[in-house]
């Protein structure tokens, strides 16, 4: 279980990054 909580906590940090990095993306050009 611990290992499918590690794998969930990283896609939610991945998918944030994301979500902040196209934001300044289209917010810079």
């Amino acid at each position: 279980m611990s290992r499918i909580d590690v794998f969930g906590d990283r896609i939610c940090i991945v998918s944030s990054l994301l979500i902040v990095g196209w934001f300044l993306y289209s917010t810079i050009f």
